[in-house]
Protein backbone atom coordinates (compact mmCIF):
# COMPACT_ATOMS: atom_id res chain seq x y z
CA UNK A 1 0.00 0.00 0.00
CA UNK A 2 1.08 3.55 -0.54
CA UNK A 3 0.15 6.35 1.82
CA UNK A 4 0.93 9.84 0.53
CA UNK A 5 3.66 8.49 -1.70
CA UNK A 6 5.42 6.51 1.01
CA UNK A 7 5.45 2.82 1.75
CA UNK A 8 3.99 1.03 4.71
CA UNK A 9 6.51 -1.50 5.92
CA UNK A 10 4.80 -4.70 6.99
CA UNK A 11 6.22 -7.95 8.26
CA UNK A 12 5.08 -11.55 8.26
CA UNK A 13 3.51 -11.20 11.70
CA UNK A 14 1.11 -8.54 10.34
CA UNK A 15 2.59 -5.67 12.30
CA UNK A 16 3.27 -2.46 10.48
CA UNK A 17 5.39 0.61 10.71
CA UNK A 18 6.21 3.42 8.35
CA UNK A 19 9.06 4.42 6.11
CA UNK A 20 9.55 8.01 4.94
CA UNK A 21 6.30 9.31 6.43
CA UNK A 22 8.05 11.85 8.60
CA UNK A 23 6.00 12.87 11.59
CA UNK A 24 2.60 11.55 10.53
CA UNK A 25 0.25 11.64 13.48
CA UNK A 26 -2.35 9.04 14.33
CA UNK A 27 -5.10 11.37 13.09
CA UNK A 28 -3.28 11.94 9.79
CA UNK A 29 -2.89 8.17 9.35
CA UNK A 30 -6.59 7.62 10.06
CA UNK A 31 -7.47 10.33 7.55
CA UNK A 32 -5.26 8.67 4.90
CA UNK A 33 -6.86 5.30 5.59
CA UNK A 34 -10.34 6.82 5.33
CA UNK A 35 -9.37 8.31 1.98
CA UNK A 36 -8.33 4.79 0.94
CA UNK A 37 -11.81 3.48 1.85
CA UNK A 38 -11.38 2.33 5.45
CA UNK A 39 -13.87 3.23 8.19
CA UNK A 40 -13.25 3.63 11.92
CA UNK A 41 -15.43 1.01 13.61
CA UNK A 42 -16.78 2.25 16.97
CA UNK A 43 -18.04 -1.19 18.06
CA UNK A 44 -14.58 -2.69 17.50
CA UNK A 45 -13.10 0.20 19.51
CA UNK A 46 -15.58 -0.37 22.35
CA UNK A 47 -14.85 -4.11 22.42
CA UNK A 48 -11.11 -3.35 22.43
CA UNK A 49 -11.51 -1.00 25.38
CA UNK A 50 -13.23 -3.77 27.37
CA UNK A 51 -10.55 -6.34 26.57
CA UNK A 52 -12.91 -8.36 24.38
CA UNK A 53 -11.35 -7.14 21.13
CA UNK A 54 -8.27 -5.47 19.68
CA UNK A 55 -7.23 -2.48 21.77
CA UNK A 56 -6.52 0.72 19.88
CA UNK A 57 -8.21 2.46 16.97
CA UNK A 58 -9.89 -0.14 14.73
CA UNK A 59 -10.62 0.37 11.06
CA UNK A 60 -12.03 -1.92 8.38
CA UNK A 61 -12.40 -1.81 4.64
CA UNK A 62 -15.87 -2.24 3.16
CA UNK A 63 -15.40 -5.67 1.57
CA UNK A 64 -18.03 -8.12 2.86
CA UNK A 65 -15.51 -10.98 2.59
CA UNK A 66 -11.73 -11.04 2.69
CA UNK A 67 -11.87 -7.79 4.62
CA UNK A 68 -8.79 -6.08 6.06
CA UNK A 69 -9.03 -5.11 9.75
CA UNK A 70 -6.39 -2.55 10.85
CA UNK A 71 -5.69 -1.71 14.48
CA UNK A 72 -3.56 1.31 15.38
CA UNK A 73 -1.70 0.68 18.63
CA UNK A 74 -2.86 2.71 21.65
CA UNK A 75 -0.58 5.68 22.23
CA UNK A 76 1.09 5.49 18.83
CA UNK A 77 1.09 8.50 16.56
CA UNK A 78 0.78 10.98 19.43
CA UNK A 79 3.34 12.96 21.44
CA UNK A 80 6.02 12.30 18.83
CA UNK A 81 5.62 8.51 18.87
CA UNK A 82 5.53 6.83 15.44
CA UNK A 83 2.28 5.30 14.25
CA UNK A 84 2.30 1.51 14.61
CA UNK A 85 -0.23 -1.27 14.75
CA UNK A 86 -1.32 -4.53 13.21
CA UNK A 87 -3.68 -5.87 10.59
CA UNK A 88 -5.25 -9.14 9.65
CA UNK A 89 -7.68 -10.41 7.06
CA UNK A 90 -11.15 -11.41 8.22
CA UNK A 91 -13.03 -13.88 6.08
CA UNK A 92 -16.31 -12.17 7.06
CA UNK A 93 -16.67 -8.43 7.69
CA UNK A 94 -19.13 -8.18 10.62
CA UNK A 95 -20.18 -4.71 9.50
CA UNK A 96 -21.28 -5.65 5.99
CA UNK A 97 -25.05 -5.84 5.96
CA UNK A 98 -26.35 -7.86 3.03
CA UNK A 99 -29.80 -7.14 1.67
CA UNK A 100 -32.40 -9.35 3.27
CA UNK A 101 -30.73 -9.13 6.67
CA UNK A 102 -31.95 -5.80 8.09
CA UNK A 103 -30.51 -6.45 11.56
CA UNK A 104 -27.07 -7.47 10.33
CA UNK A 105 -27.01 -10.65 12.40
CA UNK A 106 -25.74 -13.01 9.71
CA UNK A 107 -22.34 -11.32 9.18
CA UNK A 108 -21.84 -10.84 12.92
CA UNK A 109 -22.55 -14.51 13.66
CA UNK A 110 -20.51 -15.71 10.69
CA UNK A 111 -17.61 -13.47 11.74
CA UNK A 112 -17.74 -14.95 15.24
CA UNK A 113 -17.62 -18.50 13.96
CA UNK A 114 -15.17 -18.04 11.11
CA UNK A 115 -12.80 -15.37 12.45
CA UNK A 116 -13.15 -14.71 16.19
CA UNK A 117 -13.23 -18.32 17.38
CA UNK A 118 -10.07 -19.40 15.48
CA UNK A 119 -8.26 -16.19 16.52
CA UNK A 120 -9.21 -16.80 20.16
CA UNK A 121 -7.91 -20.37 20.02
CA UNK A 122 -4.67 -19.06 18.59
CA UNK A 123 -4.25 -16.07 20.93
CA UNK A 124 -5.52 -17.46 24.22
CA UNK A 125 -4.55 -21.11 24.01
CA UNK A 126 -1.56 -20.89 21.64
CA UNK A 127 -3.15 -23.36 19.27
CA UNK A 128 -1.41 -22.95 15.94
CA UNK A 129 -4.32 -22.47 13.63
CA UNK A 130 -4.38 -20.49 10.45
CA UNK A 131 -7.42 -18.28 10.49
CA UNK A 132 -9.87 -18.73 7.62
CA UNK A 133 -9.35 -15.15 6.44
CA UNK A 134 -5.62 -15.60 6.05
CA UNK A 135 -6.00 -19.03 4.46
CA UNK A 136 -8.88 -18.29 2.08
CA UNK A 137 -7.95 -14.73 1.17
CA UNK A 138 -4.28 -14.87 0.21
CA UNK A 139 -4.54 -11.89 -2.14
CA UNK A 140 -6.24 -9.47 0.27
CA UNK A 141 -4.14 -6.35 0.62
CA UNK A 142 -4.34 -2.86 1.98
Amino acid sequence: MTVTGSSIVSSSDSSFGFDNLGNMTRDQFISEMQTAGFTVTPLDNLLGATGAGHSGINMRDSNPTCSVHVTVDPGSGVYGEPVSGSFHVDLINPFSFPSGDPYGLAPVLDHGAMDVAPDTLHDKFHINSVTPGNRQCPNATF
